[in-house]
């Protein structure tokens, strides 16, 4: 609320994507770098997430919200399900033309971060307007299921969307 989301949503990509950079220096002896990979990645893509879902809510027409999230879940599906194809592919045919596997991954791994840093090029271009009222916040909680389960939250959103199906019991409180 106090930069907005495309400042917060720049700053986390940013350095989540510098923090994978890592992956184009490991090597069977330096695996321990996983981790310090792994938890960049933890600490900092919930920024960007949640800057995406604020900037949805904002940049969609309120009749239309529902339908935009929908539309949003839907691309950013289809390209985490063709990303691990197209890349696999890539992979292959550099191995076939006699690249050292390790060198391959490793530019895999380095042009991944440069492209989705070069993102925020065009994130600074989309002009983001005031704070939603809550209102309109309220109505776009139900797609955050939706966009929780892309990022594997599926036991939070269960946690705070779902009840346990256990009513309390009318007659003790009269």
């Amino acid at each position: 609320d106090r930069y907005g989301n495309i400042p917060v949503m720049i700053v986390s990509l940013v350095a989540w994507q510098v923090s994978y950079f890592l992956w184009s220096f490991i090597r069977p002896d330096n695996t321990w770098l996983l981790f310090v990979v792994l938890a960049a990645g933890g600490f900092l893509s919930p920024g960007y997430g949640i800057g995406v879902f604020g900037l949805l809510l904002k940049l969609t027409p309120a009749n239309a919200r529902t339908m935009g999230m929908a539309l949003f879940a839907s691309i950013s599906s289809l390209a985490a399900a063709l990303g691990p194809i197209v890349g696999s592919n890539l992979i292959t045919w550099a191995q076939a033309h006699g690249y050292p596997s390790l060198l391959v991954f490793h530019v895999a791994f380095a042009t991944t971060p440069v492209l989705a840093i070069l993102v925020c090029l065009l994130l600074r271009q989309v002009k983001e307007e005031k704070a939603s009222d809550v209102a309109d916040v309220v109505d776009g909680m139900r797609n955050v299921r939706t966009l929780a389960s892309l990022f594997g939250l599926n036991f939070l959103v269960n946690q705070i969307f779902y009840r346990d199906g256990s009513k309390p019991d009318s007659r003790k409180s009269r």
